[in-house]
């Protein structure tokens, strides 16, 4: 599992399309809307941003060999996740106090949740960039997450990988 930093921020970046929707349809000219509009695509840019540089920092780093006994790709789930939790936000008007509220408080219900979870595994960003996200199976039999440019893994091939962070069991291939 990636650390609860690693899924923040594949979770934040996730929802960048989203935060920019937000932005650009519930933006008026009134102050409140105007400052959550830039937040929401301050926070997009920022988390597209800190994902991308993590890809492209682990390119730097030693990789070490991964066997695949086993893998699933995850890019199936991507319009499910945008039917179930964009979606329902795009109604939002950012000129109200009680809907800021309550978007606020739907947005961290769901980033407990994906925190906690594996709601990772979906990530539109990833796949607008050209990654694709598949559920791997080691030759130690720990399930991980490889972010690769690939959309299929061979079973029984031996890939090039750096993990993402020091804890975490999400894995970038190394190109």
């Amino acid at each position: 599992m990636p650390s609860q930093m690693a899924r923040a921020v594949l979770f934040l970046s996730s929802y960048a399309p989203l935060f920019v929707v937000l932005a650009v349809r519930g933006t008026h000219r009134d102050a409140l809307s105007l400052a959550a509009g830039v937040a929401l695509c301050v926070v997009a840019a920022l988390s597209v941003l800190v994902l991308r540089y993590w890809i492209v920092k682990a390119q730097t780093f030693a990789p070490f060999p991964t066997t695949v006994r086993r893998a699933s790709p995850r890019d199936d789930l991507a319009v499910a996740y945008i039917v179930t939790y964009i979606l329902p936000f795009a109604g939002v008007d950012l000129s109200s106090g009680r809907d800021l509220v309550a978007l606020a408080v739907v947005f961290a219900i769901t980033l407990i949740v994906a925190v906690r979870t594996n709601l990772f595994y979906v990530n539109p960003i990833l796949n607008l960039l050209g990654y694709h996200i598949h559920e791997v199976e080691d030759a130690d039999g720990r399930i991980v997450a490889l972010i690769s440019t690939r959309s299929y893994v061979r079973p029984d091939s031996v890939i090039p990988t750096v993990a993402m962070d020091r804890h975490s069991h999400v894995r970038i291939e190394r190109i």
